[in-house]
């Protein structure tokens, strides 16, 4: 017999079962945040420290350890801002919270936290506002999200069919992202080969007088990125910082684009729909975004970089963008991308440089002081094209995986959602 079904009052959400009651999280949990921590504050091994979880979410979200613990318990905690801003973890045991880090802990006997977790894995989603850092879910939009609550036994018995479902699908999630990860390796050792020794294997070669490269080849030289700038002195822009740049300044009706991170990671410049007016241009105008310009990510995962493309529509970049301007007769944008965020060599002297608190960063000095490896011109496009043609291969099995992990996301988020909202019953 189909059970009864009733309006929820959340548009999202629609029908939910009759006897399904619906809370706000402030009724359900007592609300906190963590402390600020210092990337300083870490050290080196988890074997006499306590996990600090932060804002990302690599390493389920642990940034590093401490020898205290703030937490010892079980509760939820959110990412309060950010590109990760509202994604979900159940914690336990001994452990600390960042700044960036909500924590949620019930005050009710008959909520399951289990299930509460499952359900706000994909309600966060609907209450996180647009920031200029991405996005934010403060304590105020988290108390204020609404939450369907079957009675316990319901709420424990669909806990055991998430946990066997998700379980499965997690698996092949893995499967598959391990797969991508050993390509990923193939693809890094075949470009630092080449970046470093060159295509000819047998020309000569001499020491770098840098640990990080070895001997390369004769021809070749070291080269402090400062001297492959098109003006050494503002080759290298970071966007506006501050007060310069406010979200009431974005809207989708502006006339010229605002750049971030999720164009950079994406690699794609036609994502986003912030916008700034003419007269906030003219304002931030030197950090205009040109083809050929280089942008990378200066804060979490650092290094990375993109090359803005021939068409891109108008606009600026902002504060979390770093942009790189090359002399194009002494190094083509290509090269450096492969030189500078593909060559692992390199990226080490970027992880060894970077400072920051709660996360490592970069700033501009950094960068030009960073060492490239720069071969002639030619020879920078021979190896562009080599390396175009190797590694496509590698990248079609990549995208190839990477279309069935988000379908598989997709799936899991699907199953989730009509499992906690009650539109499949679970006997």
């Amino acid at each position: 017999m189909t059970r009864g079904m009733k309006d929820s009052g959340i548009e999202w959400i629609g029908l939910i079962p009759q006897e399904w009651k619906v809370w706000r999280v402030r009724h359900l949990f007592n609300i906190g945040r963590g402390r600020v921590i210092a990337q300083s504050d870490l050290i080196d091994s988890s074997l006499n420290g306590y996990p600090v979880y932060s804002s990302q979410t690599q390493n389920d979200g642990c940034l590093g350890f401490i020898e205290t613990f703030d937490y010892n318990c079980e509760q939820i905690t959110w990412t309060t801002d950010g590109v990760n801003a509202g994604t979900v973890f159940l914690r336990k045991g001994r452990y600390n919270c960042t700044n960036v880090c909500g924590t949620l802990q019930t005050t009710k006997d008959d909520c399951d936290i289990h299930f509460l977790t499952y359900y706000l894995q994909f309600a966060t989603k609907f209450y996180k506002r647009p920031d200029t850092n991405g996005a934010k879910i403060m304590n105020g939009e988290m108390a204020d999200i609404r939450v369907l609550l079957p009675r316990v036994e319901e709420q424990q018995t669909i806990v055991k069919y998430l946990d066997k479902k998700c379980a499965k699908i997690d698996a092949v999630i893995t499967s598959k992202e391990e797969q991508n990860n050993l390509l990923k390796e193939q693809r890094q050792s075949i470009i630092y080969e080449v970046v470093t020794k060159g295509l000819n294997k047998n020309a000569p070669t001499k020491n770098s007088g840098v640990d990080w490269f070895g001997y390369i080849p004769e021809s070749w030289n070291c080269k402090k990125i400062k001297y492959l700038l098109i003006d050494e002195r503002d080759g290298i822009r970071i966007g506006p910082f501050g007060s310069s740049l406010k979200l009431d300044h974005l809207s989708e009706l502006g006339t010229y684009k605002v750049y971030g991170q999720e164009n950079l990671i994406n690699d794609d410049f036609s994502l986003g729909d912030k916008y700034v007016d003419d007269e906030k241009f003219a304002e931030l105008s030197n950090c205009e975004l040109l083809p050929d310009d280089i942008t990378v990510s200066m804060m979490g995962t650092i290094g990375k970089c993109s090359i803005v493309p021939q068409n891109i529509e108008r606009g600026i970049m902002d504060s979390h963008l770093i942009r790189i301007r090359l002399d194009k007769e002494k190094i083509s944008p290509k090269y450096f991308k492969l030189a500078f965020s593909e060559n692992v060599a390199t990226q080490q002297q970027l992880k060894l440089s970077s400072v920051g608190t709660i996360m490592s960063g970069l700033n501009s000095s950094i960068i030009k002081e960073t060492l490239l490896i720069v071969p002639k011109l030619a020879e920078q496009q021979a190896i562009t094209e080599y390396l175009d043609t190797k590694c496509a291969e590698l990248d079609r099995l990549i995208q190839a995986n990477i279309t069935t992990i988000n379908e598989l996301k997709e799936y899991r988020e699907s199953v989730i959602f009509e499992t906690v909202t009650g539109k499949k019953e679970i006997c």
